[in-house]
């Protein structure tokens, strides 16, 4: 069963644990979990109290990710990881969805295990493979589904499978599942995004015709290639933001986006704010 159709049978699915965790040493312990697209002016915003490490997988769509004073860029294929003690937001990008799968964890263990990951700051995966961290996720989360009868020891081995992957990904194992032609689109959007590059440049480079490089595109990033532009454009501005003194033209040009009104629009669209309202926020 490939994954797209594991998703479907678990779409919508919610689980929440009953009670609260007994002080088991050595076992990790499921809080909440789940599998949903979520639509447009979708927004999660957490303070510093959050007390749990929580796992997501993007298996649709584009979105933004703040944690650390950092934006990531989210896209499909990502896997991105929360904290305790750290506040926190992420949502969509405007006017589209966003596919997750998440897994919010405990554990007398969780603290020793993800502080390998926090100590690299470590808090995005890139181009996660979707054969290993979106299947690893789909087998705890059909696991939790009922009529199953749990049993913790299981289960526990389950996240703890996981986990160890995800330290793998941490030593920078290669992705085996993104198209080659994906991986070079994605590197020349990289290279390229703050100047005034066209999607045309684009499918010339990789001598494939237009029509065809967004099909491929949507169907393994999960957006349009004019949205993750658009998405990396604002996630550099955030950055530039936060650490330059540059005004707001200046940031505009600087990301590619020439029309200073236009890049207004664009950010408050993607960020719920204006770029001064972003920057007093820090």
């Amino acid at each position: 069963m490939t994954i797209d159709e594991r998703i479907k049978n678990v779409l919508h699915f919610n689980y929440r644990l009953a009670t609260p965790p007994a002080n088991d040493n050595f076992l990790f312990h499921v809080i909440r979990a789940g599998c949903s697209y979520f639509d447009e002016d979708f927004e999660i915003i957490r303070d510093n109290n959050y007390p749990y490490y929580t796992v997501h997988f993007v298996f649709d769509g584009c979105g933004i990710f703040h944690i650390s004073k950092k934006e990531h860029l989210l896209k499909k294929g990502d896997a991105f990881i929360i904290f305790p003690g750290e506040a926190h937001d992420y949502s969509n990008y405007s006017h589209s969805s966003l596919g997750l799968l998440w897994i919010e964890l405990s554990g007398s263990n969780c603290k020793e295990l993800f502080s390998y990951l926090l100590s690299n700051n470590q808090y995005v995966f890139k181009n996660v493979s979707t054969e290993n961290a979106g299947q690893q996720l789909l087998d705890i989360l059909e696991y939790l589904s009922p009529p199953v009868t749990i049993n913790k020891y299981e289960l526990s081995s389950k996240i703890y499978t996981f986990i160890m992957y995800l330290l793998d990904l941490m030593t920078g194992i290669p992705t085996k599942n993104t198209p080659a032609l994906i991986v070079k689109a994605l590197t020349y959007i990289d290279e390229n995004f703050t100047g005034q590059i066209q999607i045309r440049d684009i499918a010339d480079n990789l001598h494939i015709s237009h029509t065809y490089l967004t099909k491929l595109f949507q169907k393994n990033v999960g957006v349009t290639p004019v949205k993750y532009i658009n998405m990396k454009r604002i996630e550099y501005a955030c950055y530039l933001l936060q650490n330059t003194d540059l005004s707001c033209e200046s940031i505009s040009d600087k990301t590619g986006i020439y029309d200073n009104a236009y890049f207004h629009k664009m950010f408050k669209s993607v960020k719920g704010m204006t770029p001064v309202q972003y920057k007093e926020s820090l």
